[in-house]
């Protein structure tokens, strides 16, 4: 094969919005203050979807843009971070949902550059000859890592899903991908940190900021380099979604005047491995990035890797205002085709599992319609300390909730059965 290219993209993001105002109820923070330290405004959280809803709606609306099927797909490829699930993992549970037959499929786990490392794995994949038509997804549920009073976090993060349908070049043509340039500081492993059972994040913050305005700029430089580029020749930029003065830094540097600069992160937040095609997509929908313009993805994350790869934009000419209403409706179709749990490999048990959530605290002074929570989630039922924790099940609501097996020291699972959707799970004490 000569080559790949990516030939549409698709993204997706819940529609509860939180806005910097929406923070300042409940930590010690206000608009300013987000603003002028990361330049966001709002992100999007999360609410009864699964990492894999977000990863499958994503990856169905790149392959309508597309025009392939399911069928069609030969490899899935997902980068997350925070999949909740071991086994299946998310890669298959995203092809089962999607009908996708008999895929290679994987996760890979690389944080923020998540990205730009499975796009580089799925272009060697097909340059091989091992596959012929890749899905390749970032998708994360951030908010499931988050401590609600830390305001150095919480205000960061954001849930999402972008997607690429990538697909082998003809024979002679020039590749849509060009070279990558990857690697990573293992020593610096704990400048961002996501450990433990309940896992939450946390980061150094300035550490990090210095790391990514001295530092990114000359690999940037060398990624163009290999694929025989000036900077200021690229079209486009697409850099890692975590903090818009380093997005200014980096594109300052790299002399980038005239190019389309990703800046996403204002409207969505950081959301790690998804942000780059969640960015991409949105350019291209917006008509703001064109076909056959060359053009930087860019990822940096914990420990402080790196993935970049110019590439030029082939997603063949842009929709008619005719086709893009053909696409709509296909989407919409589609969508409506994922309202109900896959259950592959002969089990009984569906693969759209709601994941312990950790919700995020009610505003005071809400108005609550019937006495309810506001729709963004109510406070946890559990507290360790003065940091919200994951809400655990109990015999009396898993009815209504499935949880995962809880195999920490202590703890037993016992399976239960419930009324609604066949077996949950939940932890008791021995």
């Amino acid at each position: 094969m000569s080559g790949s290219r990516i030939v549409a993209l698709g993204h997706y993001q819940p529609p509860k919005v939180l806005t910097n105002d929406d923070l300042a109820a409940f930590v010690d923070t206000d608009d300013e203050w987000i603003r002028t330290r990361v330049g966001i405004r709002t992100r999007h959280i999360a609410e009864g979807e699964t990492l894999v809803d977000l990863a499958a709606e994503a990856a169905q609306k790149a392959l309508a843009n597309s025009g392939r099927t399911a069928a069609e797909i030969d490899l899935v490829v997902v980068a997350t971070c925070t999949a909740i699930e071991r086994s299946p993992h998310t890669a298959a549970a995203v092809a089962a949902r999607l009908g996708v037959r008999s895929p290679a499929a994987y996760d890979i786990n690389t944080v923020c550059s998540g990205f730009s490392y499975a796009l580089a794995t799925a272009d060697h994949a097909i340059r091989a000859g091992a596959a012929r038509r890749a899905l390749v997804i970032g998708a994360e549920r951030m908010t499931d890592t988050l401590d609600w009073t830390d305001r150095s976090t919480c205000v960061i993060f954001g849930d999402g899903a972008g997607a690429a349908v990538v697909e082998a070049q003809e024979e002679g043509a020039e590749p849509g991908i060009g070279p990558v340039v990857w690697g990573s500081e293992p020593e610096r492993g704990d400048a961002v940190v996501i450990t433990g059972w309940d896992p939450v994040i946390s980061q150094q913050g300035q550490s990090v900021f210095r790391w990514a305005t001295t530092q990114l700029a000359p690999l940037a430089r060398e990624a163009c380099e290999r694929a025989g580029l000036d900077p200021s020749e690229l079209k486009g930029f697409v850099p890692h979604q975590a903090n818009l003065r380093i997005i200014d830094a980096i594109a300052g540097k790299l002399g980038l005047a005239d190019a389309v600069v990703a800046r996403d992160v204002v409207d969505s937040g950081n959301t790690s491995a998804a942000s780059i095609p969640l960015a991409f997509s949105k350019l291209v929908e917006r008509g703001e990035l064109v076909p056959r313009l060359s053009l930087l993805p860019f990822g940096t994350g914990a420990p402080l890797r790196l993935g970049a790869g110019t590439r030029p934009l082939a997603c063949g000419p842009l929709p008619t205002r005719r086709r893009r209403s053909s696409l709509r409706r296909s989407f919409l179709a589609c969508r409506s085709s994922l309202s109900a749990p896959a259950r592959p490999f002969g089990s009984g048990r569906g693969l759209a599992r709601s994941p312990p959530e950790r919700s995020v605290p009610a505003l005071a002074g809400a108005a609550h319609a019937g006495g309810r929570a506001p729709s963004y989630g109510c406070p946890p039922t559990g507290m360790s300390g003065a940091r919200a924790v994951r809400r655990r099940t109990s015999p009396e609501d898993t009815a209504a909730v499935r949880r995962t097996p809880d195999r920490r020291p202590g703890l037993r699972a016992e399976r239960m059965v419930d009324r609604t959707d066949g077996a949950t799970w939940a932890p008791s004490y021995r």
